[in-house]
């Protein structure tokens, strides 16, 4: 029986039930996208899938073959805009002004009213892109930019770091200029277009990503259309065949026809499912 409403999630936490989805708009691109709260973890959800691709659940198969995949996110990418616009910097004060720990949550409950329960983690975390004046019970806080790019340069060797040691061949070859580049624009995914473009100022690193030498353009050019379908949950489409897959047509047509011969005699996989009554 073919299954519609059940869905593959791959979380963080796989073994918690306390989780909620919803939508929220991106700081970097105000576009809206699904996100999931497991306890205090925030993650985004993306979705992929493979051109004819199905799961077996139980006695089910699921038609829908895309996998939901979660990925951890560090709340304070939330919080820089939000502490951005409370600082109010004037021409008298370029640096802005301090901010009581209340109004910074209740602004950010505004724009994210889904996420109360990362009140206590924001506030353990603040000091690390903020400055903080006044006293243990009454502390006020500003957005500091020094402190904002050490946190973000923190970011990117932690990700050159893991993509290095766990990353495959892939990472493995490209260099430590190759890494550092691939490292700020996944960070910067999740950063303003302003904020970007300091982060690479201070990393020294271009727009462009660096191609691998080996790579032909048509390559190139399925890579990176196949990275947006994944950044934008779409669907990947069957591959049309090109021109130049002719010559092997024939060679694909007999492995086909031997596949066939050697499945005579087996039977259909609709034989493995009873009709549901």
């Amino acid at each position: 029986m073919a299954c519609s409403k059940v869905r593959v999630i791959i979380c963080h936490d796989n073994h918690s039930l306390d989780a909620t989805v919803f939508k929220m708009l991106s700081p970097a691109t105000g576009s809206s996208s699904m996100f999931v709260l497991q306890g205090e973890t925030l993650q985004e959800l993306s979705w992929f899938k493979e051109p004819y691709t199905s799961f077996f659940i139980g006695d089910q198969v699921v038609e829908d073959g895309g996998i939901y995949l979660s990925t951890k996110i560090d709340p304070l990418f939330l919080l820089i805009p939000i502490l951005d616009q409370c600082r109010r910097k004037t021409e008298e004060k370029p640096k802005g002004q301090f901010c009581s720990m209340g109004d910074i949550i209740t602004a950010f409950l505004t724009s994210y009213p889904d996420l109360a329960k990362l009140k206590r983690v924001l506030a353990s975390s603040l000091t690390l892109i903020c400055m903080m004046a006044g006293r243990s019970d009454d502390n006020y806080y500003r957005l500091d930019e020094e402190r904002v790019m050490s946190w973000l340069a923190c970011k990117v060797q932690i990700i050159m770091r893991h993509l290095a040691s766990k990353g495959g061949a892939a990472f493995a070859t490209m260099g430590e200029e190759g890494l550092r580049s691939y490292a700020v624009e996944l960070t910067g995914e999740w950063l303003a277009p302003s904020w970007m473009a300091k982060l690479r100022d201070q990393m020294q690193t271009s727009t462009e990503e660096p191609a691998a030498e080996s790579s032909s353009p048509a390559l190139q050019e399925s890579k990176s259309n196949s990275q947006e379908d994944y950044r934008l949950g779409k669907r990947v489409a069957p591959s049309t065949p090109s021109p130049a897959s002719g010559k092997n047509s024939k060679v694909q047509a007999t492995k086909m026809a031997k596949m066939a011969k050697h499945a005579e005699g087996s039977g259909k996989m609709s034989m493995f499912f009873t009709k549901k009554t």
